[in-house]
Protein backbone atom coordinates (compact mmCIF):
# COMPACT_ATOMS: atom_id res chain seq x y z
CA UNK A 1 0.00 0.00 0.00
CA UNK A 2 2.88 2.35 0.57
CA UNK A 3 4.71 1.94 -2.72
CA UNK A 4 1.13 2.76 -4.46
CA UNK A 5 0.70 5.89 -2.61
CA UNK A 6 4.47 7.27 -3.33
CA UNK A 7 3.97 6.03 -6.76
CA UNK A 8 0.65 8.10 -7.09
CA UNK A 9 2.24 10.75 -4.98
CA UNK A 10 5.15 10.79 -7.85
CA UNK A 11 3.13 10.62 -10.68
CA UNK A 12 0.83 13.78 -9.63
CA UNK A 13 3.85 15.92 -9.03
CA UNK A 14 5.41 14.90 -11.95
CA UNK A 15 2.53 15.61 -14.13
CA UNK A 16 2.13 19.19 -12.26
CA UNK A 17 5.47 20.00 -13.05
CA UNK A 18 5.00 18.80 -16.67
CA UNK A 19 2.12 21.41 -17.02
CA UNK A 20 4.14 24.42 -15.49
CA UNK A 21 6.98 23.53 -17.69
CA UNK A 22 4.89 23.12 -20.88
CA UNK A 23 3.08 26.16 -20.18
CA UNK A 24 6.05 28.78 -20.85
CA UNK A 25 7.25 27.27 -24.37
CA UNK A 26 4.56 27.84 -25.75
CA UNK A 27 4.96 31.98 -25.45
CA UNK A 28 5.83 33.67 -29.00
CA UNK A 29 7.24 36.49 -30.64
CA UNK A 30 7.97 38.60 -27.68
CA UNK A 31 7.63 42.74 -29.00
CA UNK A 32 8.70 45.54 -25.76
CA UNK A 33 7.95 49.10 -25.73
CA UNK A 34 7.74 50.96 -22.54
CA UNK A 35 7.40 48.67 -19.86
CA UNK A 36 4.88 46.35 -21.62
CA UNK A 37 5.11 43.15 -23.60
CA UNK A 38 3.10 42.15 -26.51
CA UNK A 39 3.46 38.28 -27.31
CA UNK A 40 1.33 35.44 -28.63
CA UNK A 41 0.58 32.80 -26.37
CA UNK A 42 -1.60 29.26 -27.86
CA UNK A 43 -3.01 31.68 -31.06
CA UNK A 44 -3.98 34.64 -29.31
CA UNK A 45 -2.33 38.03 -28.43
CA UNK A 46 -1.57 39.11 -25.10
CA UNK A 47 0.07 42.06 -23.13
CA UNK A 48 2.07 42.21 -19.88
CA UNK A 49 4.20 44.78 -17.80
CA UNK A 50 7.59 43.78 -17.81
CA UNK A 51 7.32 42.41 -14.38
CA UNK A 52 4.86 39.71 -15.24
CA UNK A 53 1.70 41.46 -13.89
CA UNK A 54 -1.43 42.65 -15.41
CA UNK A 55 -1.68 40.22 -18.16
CA UNK A 56 -4.49 40.78 -20.65
CA UNK A 57 -5.58 38.94 -23.56
CA UNK A 58 -6.78 41.08 -26.16
CA UNK A 59 -7.91 38.21 -28.85
CA UNK A 60 -9.95 35.63 -28.52
CA UNK A 61 -10.92 33.78 -31.72
CA UNK A 62 -10.10 29.97 -33.80
CA UNK A 63 -7.72 31.47 -35.95
CA UNK A 64 -3.98 31.72 -35.38
CA UNK A 65 -2.74 35.50 -34.54
CA UNK A 66 0.86 35.70 -34.27
CA UNK A 67 4.11 37.84 -34.81
CA UNK A 68 2.65 40.89 -32.32
CA UNK A 69 4.76 44.45 -32.41
CA UNK A 70 3.69 47.98 -30.82
CA UNK A 71 3.40 51.03 -33.07
CA UNK A 72 6.44 53.55 -31.87
CA UNK A 73 4.15 55.49 -30.29
CA UNK A 74 2.72 52.43 -28.36
CA UNK A 75 -0.67 53.13 -28.99
CA UNK A 76 -1.16 50.26 -31.60
CA UNK A 77 -0.47 46.62 -31.45
CA UNK A 78 -0.25 45.42 -35.42
CA UNK A 79 0.12 40.88 -35.35
CA UNK A 80 -0.61 38.78 -38.53
CA UNK A 81 -3.48 36.42 -38.34
CA UNK A 82 -5.55 33.54 -41.10
CA UNK A 83 -8.73 34.47 -39.75
CA UNK A 84 -9.79 35.16 -43.55
CA UNK A 85 -7.68 32.30 -44.91
CA UNK A 86 -4.46 33.75 -45.38
CA UNK A 87 -2.02 35.63 -43.34
CA UNK A 88 -3.19 39.60 -42.92
CA UNK A 89 -2.31 42.14 -40.87
CA UNK A 90 -4.51 43.63 -38.08
CA UNK A 91 -4.39 46.10 -35.97
CA UNK A 92 -6.07 46.69 -32.51
CA UNK A 93 -5.51 49.53 -29.75
CA UNK A 94 -2.78 48.42 -27.28
CA UNK A 95 -4.35 47.63 -23.99
CA UNK A 96 -7.84 47.20 -25.17
CA UNK A 97 -10.05 44.20 -26.11
CA UNK A 98 -11.91 45.15 -29.38
CA UNK A 99 -12.28 43.13 -32.47
CA UNK A 100 -9.78 43.58 -34.68
CA UNK A 101 -10.14 45.16 -38.11
CA UNK A 102 -7.84 44.64 -40.96
CA UNK A 103 -4.79 47.01 -41.46
CA UNK A 104 -5.59 49.54 -44.36
CA UNK A 105 -2.34 51.70 -46.00
CA UNK A 106 -2.96 54.96 -43.83
CA UNK A 107 -3.48 53.10 -40.36
CA UNK A 108 0.52 52.87 -40.84
CA UNK A 109 1.35 56.41 -42.34
CA UNK A 110 4.55 57.99 -40.67
CA UNK A 111 5.54 54.61 -39.25
CA UNK A 112 9.41 53.52 -40.35
CA UNK A 113 9.54 50.70 -42.52
CA UNK A 114 11.75 49.11 -39.88
CA UNK A 115 8.52 47.86 -37.59
CA UNK A 116 6.67 46.99 -40.40
CA UNK A 117 8.66 44.02 -40.68
CA UNK A 118 6.90 40.91 -38.57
Amino acid sequence: MRKVSLLATVLILGAFSFALGREARLVRYPHYHAGRVVFSYLGDIWTADENGQNVQRLTVNKARDVYPRFSPDGKWIAFSSDRNGNLDVFIIPSGEKLAATPMSVPAFVGMPPSTLTM
